[in-house]
This record gives structure tokens, sequence and C-alpha cells, in this order.
């Protein structure tokens, strides 16, 4: 971004509290809209879904869907 563009922009900014990030994050990532019914919906939502071949707990691709369909969510749909 060029330095004019730049300068443009400083008058635009302004400080959010905690909450309101929070709000503003938990808004971007969909997660405040109603759960979708199925991976489809998911996808068709995010654009896309990142599969990682290391995981710990659940591999991404998983917990992706099932932190917004929620128990709904089978790992086959995938």
């Amino acid at each position: 971004m060029d330095a004019e563009r730049w300068n443009s922009l400083d008058g635009m900014r302004r400080q959010v509290t905690r909450d309101e990030a929070r709000r503003i994050v938990v808004r971007a990532q969909l997660l405040d809209a109603e759960r979708p019914g199925d991976v489809v919906e998911v996808a068709k939502q995010l654009g896309a879904i990142k599969i990682d071949s290391t995981s710990v707990i659940a591999p991404a691709e998983h917990s992706i869907p099932w932190s917004r369909i929620g128990y709904a969510y089978e790992p086959g749909q995938l």
C-alpha cells in the first residue's frame, strides 16, 4: 500500500474494546450465523476448507465443519 493511501486511512482508525473485537472476529468466521445443515453449506460459506495432514485432537478438515454444524456433523460427509 502506498504512503498516500495509508495516510488517507489514518483518519479512519478507531480503537475497539476487547468485546467489540471478539464480536468482529466471530462474525467474520460466520460463527454467529445459524448452523449450516451440512458440509456443502459450510464450504459454500467459507469458500474452502483446509485439509491438514497433521492433527493432534482432530484433523482440521473435520474440526472446522464440526465447529459450525455441531454434533450433527459426521466425518463421512466430507
